[in-house]
């Protein structure tokens, strides 16, 4: 009985023991499963707030987009409106300059058309005058035939000048000087001999005697004297001297190859005009572009008559001259003739327009300027010493304008050409420039083709195209202008 009671207690204590073994394992599960769920509850709401952070960084996100489209449209928007609206200009700017271009074609057309038939007038007023002279016979130095001048006073040309003030001084020379003056609500130019006594009064009264007998386009008009000053006064060519011009003085434009032609047939002409007059020719004695003045048209005159002469013909087998002891001249432009000899002849004008030729083309100093452009066309370096600021000269017009220089300035004074039948024939061929020598304005180029546009049109670029060469660019796959 014993025994079974201690076996009875021993299967309670093991219950006893199972149990709490199960309590204990129950406990450590309901503690892990507390602890699982707390893990997953933390996990969870860690969870939500990434979901909550992310919805909201997406809805920023989103929010930037939707801004930046917008704005991206609005700006495309802009552009499209700015690029019709550029589109619209172009085409009226293609318009009003194809409307220009067709007014420019017309006005060249008209101009040449004037230029011509100016040519002609003016040959035939060249010759007109020639045969007037034939037929009259008049000396230019013994004709009672002279130009009334205006007699001004001391007075009236000292106000002018603001009593001959440095400051209205235009130029000086071996004979005077030449102030710009107002005389009588006119501009003019008033040259005051420097020499007193007998010498110069002679060439005061020389000059006027010269000046007062002689009209021509191309020979600067005097106006009248006042002897008391011994004052010439001049019509006032507003744009200098030619040398001021190729020296670039007072920030002029250079000039053009083809206003140096017109002014080389310019001068070409005054001095016909004044060898042929009958029975006694003029040389002119001192040309220079110093005295070889321009009008507001860039028309030139010969101006400074100091010591131009009558070449008198006293053996009719001999070239007319005038013999002197005393010479004058400007060193660079003086006929080595004249030097040696001290005779005047018309061969020592053309001498002196050769080296004024030369400096147009090279615009260099004129000493020692014949042998430098000799030996420059010899070696075929002309280009290399031309004057490139007077644009792109033609080749064959410097070559033919050089060789008709150096004939001008050869020693021999019977090899020099003649200047109305072989030297005005060149420049006056040379002034009719043909097409093919002569280019248009660039504006009038295409800048594909190179060639001038018969079809225009203005390409979103702003430039101007030939219309087909355009359009086979843009055929050919490209997708803006060249």
């Amino acid at each position: 009985m014993q025994s079974k009671h201690n076996v009875l207690q021993v299967e309670i204590h093991e219950m006893f023991e199972q149990l709490h073994r199960v309590r204990n394992q129950l406990e450590r599960s309901k503690k892990e499963a507390s602890e699982g769920r707390q893990k997953a509850e933390r996990d969870l709401f860690e969870s939500s707030m990434m979901f909550k952070a992310r919805e909201s960084s997406l809805r920023k996100e989103k929010k930037e987009v939707e801004e930046r489209l917008t704005k991206e449209k609005a700006d495309l928007e802009k552009e499209h409106f700015h690029v019709c609206n550029e589109l619209q200009k172009a085409n009226e700017q293609r318009a009003e300059l194809e409307s220009k271009l067709l007014q420019t074609n017309a006005l060249m057309e008209e101009l040449q058309q004037l230029q011509v038939e100016l040519q002609r007038e003016k040959d035939h007023a060249v010759k007109e005058a020639e045969e007037m002279r034939q037929t009259n016979g008049n000396s230019v130095f013994g004709s009672t035939s002279a130009v009334a001048l205006t007699e001004f006073s001391y007075t009236e040309i000292e106000e002018a000048t603001d009593n001959f003030d440095d400051s209205k001084k235009i130029g000086s020379g071996g004979c005077g000087t030449v102030y710009k003056g107002f005389l009588r609500h006119t501009t003019v130019a008033i040259k005051k001999f420097n020499r007193e006594g007998t010498t110069g009064d002679k060439e005061f009264n020389d000059e006027v005697e010269t000046l007062s007998r002689m009209r021509h386009p191309n020979l600067v008009t005097l106006i009248g004297v006042c002897r008391e000053a011994k004052a010439l006064v001049f019509e006032f060519l507003s744009n200098g001297s030619l040398e001021n011009c190729l020296q670039g003085e007072h920030q002029r434009e250079p000039l053009s190859w083809r206003m140096r032609i017109r002014i080389a047939a310019d001068i070409c002409t005054g001095l016909i005009f004044l060898h042929s007059n009958k029975p006694k020719g003029i040389a002119h004695g001192d040309l220079k572009p110093d005295n070889v003045l321009l009008d507001n048209s860039f028309v030139c005159k010969l101006a400074d008559f100091g010591i131009s002469r009558p070449l008198d013909l006293t053996n009719t087998t001999v070239t007319p001259y005038h013999r002197t002891n005393q010479i004058k001249g400007t060193m660079g432009y003086m006929d080595p003739g004249y030097i040696a000899s001290g005779e005047i002849t018309a061969q020592y004008d053309v001498y002196s327009f050769g080296v004024v030729l030369m400096r147009l083309l090279t615009g260099k100093s004129p000493l020692g300027l014949p042998n430098e452009v000799e030996a420059a066309l010899s070696n075929d370096m002309l280009q290399d010493i031309i004057d490139t600021s007077a644009g792109e000269w033609p080749t064959e017009y410097t070559e033919e304008l050089a060789r008709l220089a150096l004939r001008c300035c050869r020693y021999e004074r019977k090899e020099r050409p003649n200047l109305a039948n072989e030297a005005w024939g060149i420049l006056q061929a040379m002034m009719n420039c043909p097409d093919d020598k002569c280019k248009p304005p660039t504006f009038f180029i295409c800048p594909m083709t190179q060639e001038i546009m018969r079809d225009p049109h203005i390409a979103a670029d702003g430039f101007t195209y030939e219309g087909e060469a355009i359009k086979d660019w843009l055929q050919r796959g490209h997708k803006c202008p060249p």
